[in-house]
């Protein structure tokens, strides 16, 4: 008797926890679908550099890197335009919410495999973004505000519902919790938990600070604010989003509070795509009672709902997305399990090593699962660099080859916005570390031949690849810088060979 009186307090509890309403899944998909087409756009920018054999990264250079990619089957441009054109497809059928199951699946496994082609430009966004499709495949995207909305009712008995709360809510729950709850735990050093001066030296990167970043950099007392109040909404997010009391309300400042947070990282950091996918994420969480009062008007309404009819009245129709067999929800377990335990070993790698141990991180690597949220974390980097690419050309000129003009060894005054995008800063932050040297060659070839793709050029007769680095310091006028030859190539008879891999 007591266990079922305990089981009956306990239970609206936790479905008011795990509840999601379906107009909030709506626009996560919706969302989800519109980022994965600005980043196909950003990427097919540099198809030629990134994905292709004739760029810096090519197949015969890549080691394994575990993702399960179809992207590796072929290096030339067409076959490389031809996934991300499929993508796109899978992301507009996502973001229309048509097919909405099939499309989940199939930008996932696109997304997994685009990755796999070329892990060096990947960011903490990548693998929010892999993981919320992931989840989203056991979800009921399309029940509402989708082309398969308006050709079935999504149902349970004849009853339309406005909620679910199920399995796969609890696990989009637990990813956004994972996030934000390691996130503040791995930020565990000094600069973040005692001098309060993380935010000052993560503005100092050169590679991330916007302007208003730059301008930050000026007020050191609003920026060690700044630093604790971000620990204090990285903590706070995951046990307010848990709470059973009061839910559409905590919910709705939750959501508006992460949003400006995201949207604001974004103002002063370049961040790529990271504040936008998790503030996709956050948007899943918006109650009912908001989606309530935002009601449209009757005749609005009306007006739409004939639209969606006659769009669709040429399509098939479409079964509803019924709930998850047996064998769904048991992989979902699984799933749930197997990364929660990867994010509690990034944490406490001592303590989990027997019950998760290293032999297990070939599925993990393999479908995308592995997550690590060390971000800016123990403590944000203090030293940062920049690039010149120079090239001595054969009339005895020398210029930098990625700027198109002559070389400039003074700190540049806002390195971020110098760079063509976020893929390529994640990139030259990468080509730094020892193990990419065996991707510099492939650079300095790729960049010698992009200049002498202009005929009346004259031709490149060696790059040389230097590395400008600046150490942070508390007064921004004694920034030191080092500088260093990672790599050079000369070209004679035009085949490159190397005659240095590093050197100062």
């Amino acid at each position: 008797m007591f266990s079922r009186t305990l089981w009956g307090w306990i239970r609206p509890a936790v479905h008011s926890v795990l509840a999601l309403d379906l107009r909030s899944l709506a626009t996560f998909r919706i969302a989800l679908g519109l980022i994965l087409l600005f980043d196909l756009g950003v990427r097919v920018t540099d198809l030629g550099v990134f994905y292709t054999d004739r760029g810096v990264v090519p197949r015969t250079a890549l080691s394994t890197t575990g993702f399960a990619t179809i992207h590796v089957l072929n290096g030339s441009a067409w076959y490389q335009g031809s996934l991300f054109f499929v993508a796109a497809l899978a992301a507009l059928a996502l973001a229309a919410g048509w097919h909405t199951r099939a499309a989940t699946v199939a930008s996932w496994a696109l997304l997994l495999s685009l990755h796999g082609r070329n892990p060096h430009i990947l960011s903490s966004a990548d693998g929010l973004l892999r993981a919320l499709l992931f989840w989203g495949m056991f979800l009921p995207l399309g029940a509402r505000w989708s082309l398969d909305a308006t050709r079935h009712v999504w149902s349970f008995h004849g009853i339309k519902p406005k909620q679910v709360a199920s399995l796969a809510t609890c696990a989009l729950l637990m990813q956004v919790c994972l996030l934000y709850g390691c996130t503040v735990i791995l930020k565990s050093g000094p600069t973040w938990r005692h001098e309060g001066s993380a935010v000052w030296y993560a503005l100092q990167l050169d590679s991330f600070a916007t302007s208003l970043g730059q301008e930050l950099l000026n007020y050191p007392k609003l920026l060690t604010v700044l630093t604790y109040a971000t620990l204090v909404v990285e903590a706070a997010g995951p046990i307010l989003l848990l709470s059973p009391w009061f839910v559409g309300p905590i919910r709705i400042v939750l959501v508006c509070a992460f949003l400006f947070f995201h949207f604001g990282l974004a103002s002063c950091m370049n961040l790529g795509l990271f504040s936008y996918v998790a503030a996709a994420a956050w948007l899943a969480f918006l109650p009912s009672c908001f989606w309530d009062a935002l009601r449209c008007p009757e005749r609005l309404r009306a007006v739409v709902g004939q639209w969606c009819e006659k769009a669709t009245q040429s399509l098939p129709p479409t079964n509803a997305e019924s709930p998850l067999g047996m064998i769904a929800q048991g992989t979902l377990a699984f799933c749930m399990i197997y990364v929660a335990l990867w994010n509690v070993r990034t944490i406490y790698p001592n303590l989990s090593s027997t019950i998760f141990p290293r032999q297990g991180n070939s599925l993990g690597r393999t479908f995308g699962m592995g997550q690590d949220w060390g971000m800016f974390a123990p403590n944000p980097s203090k030293h940062d660099g920049w690039y010149v690419m120079l090239g001595q050309l054969e009339n005895g000129t020398e210029i930098d080859l990625m700027k198109k003009a002559a070389p400039h060894w003074e700190t540049p005054d806002l390195y971020s916005a110098e760079l063509p995008n976020h893929r390529w800063a994640k990139f030259l932050i990468n080509l730094s570390e020892d193990s990419m040297q065996d991707y510099r060659p492939h650079l300095a070839r790729y960049l010698q031949q992009e200049w002498e793709r202009h005929a009346e050029r004259p031709r490149v007769k060696a790059v040389y690849i230097y590395y400008l680095l600046h150490r942070a310091t508390p007064a921004l006028e004694d920034r030191t810088v080092e500088k260093t030859l990672l790599h050079s190539s000369h070209f004679y008879d035009r085949d490159p060979t190397i005659i240095a891999q590093s050197g100062k």
